[in-house]
């Protein structure tokens, strides 16, 4: 297990430093601008704060898709597929945990102004579809590990909460000026 670890970290700077060079672009939200949502699925209420973020964010005109991801094999039995909301589940990772091609490159066809990474935690594989991501402008929560990942970082300090993500996350967009 710490080899796979070691494998995907150092992927995962590989392709953060790859990506270093594109062109960042600050992108505040409003009609028109396309926002992907990354999280990992697993937990039922994680997927219900996401589909409120998510809510919130196309009532400012953006374009929001979300893609969650299950470390299991197959997708839980419960799961409801809403329009926005796409999953990805182990069959698309390899052995390190990493996504696949073909999960990048469908990510990467969307031509995403803003990718925001709600995982307060470090979570390999959703940080290495952020760090192959070509979207304009990255956002995350602050590891010192993983700036290359991202753009735009928040410190979540003593309150390391997904929901403290996401109310920063839209305060923060809100006031951005372009």
């Amino acid at each position: 297990m710490l080899l796979k670890k070691f494998f995907a970290k150092r992927a995962i700077r590989q392709a953060a430093k790859a990506s270093s060079k594109r062109e960042r672009k600050i992108r505040s939200i409003g009609p028109g601008v396309k926002v992907g949502i990354l999280f990992n699925a697993e937990d039922a209420s994680r997927r219900q704060l996401i589909e409120k973020f998510r809510e919130e964010l196309m009532k400012e005109g953006a374009l929001v898709t979300a893609l969650g991801y299950f470390s299991s094999k197959e997708f839980p039995e419960k799961l409801v597929f809403k329009p926005g909301f796409d999953y990805l589940k182990k069959a698309d990772f390899d052995w390190k945990g990493l996504s696949n091609g073909s999960v990048t490159d469908k990510l990467n066809a969307s031509a995403l102004d803003i990718l925001i990474v709600i995982d307060s935690q470090e979570d390999l594989p959703l940080l290495y579809l952020a760090a192959k991501s070509n979207a304009g402008y990255r956002i995350g929560a602050y590891n010192e590990s993983n700036t290359a990942c991202f753009d735009f970082m928040f410190d979540l300090g003593t309150n390391n909460t997904n929901e403290n993500l996401v109310k920063q996350c839209l305060h923060y967009l809100k006031h951005l000026k372009q």
